[in-house]
């Protein structure tokens, strides 16, 4: 996640269009897993330059915050975070479930968000077994920043 120079979570704003539903997938700042929220965008503040949306089925709006580990996808899409399944790895890095093909396929085809760190999203094999890099150059080149992402390119 890029910091600015106070310290603070450099957010960047992506084009979103109002009425729409999306899945916004992103790193829990708690546990580090990757979760899932399906949100519709209500309208957008232009004071402060954010996006407000409210969760799928609920009332409470909220501003939207997007950055370089966001994914943010049309609400049909198929893209499947390892916590959906019951199970998850808290380790700091986007975690898909699927092949390296389909999911690079996907953030290609419908991620919305041009700031994504591709370096950080990792492909999880459904019996959980296996984590491969689905950007594996990226990853490689920027393995010294993360160690989980160092770690799991040392078992390729």
């Amino acid at each position: 996640m890029e910091r600015n120079e106070n310290g603070t979570r450099k957010e960047f704003r992506i084009n979103l269009t109002i009425g729409q539903k999306y899945k916004v997938f992103g790193i829990s700042s708690f546990m580090a897993h990757t979760f899932k929220q399906e949100i519709t965008i209500k309208s957008f503040d232009e004071l402060k330059q954010k996006y407000i949306y409210t969760p799928i089925g609920k009332r409470k709006s909220y501003y939207l915050q997007i950055d370089n580990s966001s994914v943010v996808v049309p609400i049909d899409s198929k893209l499947k975070a390892d916590s959906e399944t019951g199970q998850f790895s808290g380790n700091a890095l986007l975690n898909f479930v699927g092949n390296v093909e389909e999911i690079r396929e996907i953030i290609e085809k419908e991620n919305l968000n041009p700031y994504l760190d591709k370096s950080i999203i990792v492909a999880v094999s459904e019996d959980r077994t296996k984590e491969t890099p689905v950007y594996l150059e990226l990853a490689k080149s920027n393995a010294h920043n993360h160690a989980v992402m160092k770690r799991i390119l040392e078992k390729l």
